[in-house]
């Protein structure tokens, strides 16, 4: 559940970022 760069504090924020 990484799109990308992702850190386990922040996955919320990149999985937010990462949403096509």
């Amino acid at each position: 559940m990484t799109p990308g760069n992702c850190e386990n504090k922040i996955v919320l924020k990149c999985y937010i970022y990462s949403k096509p």
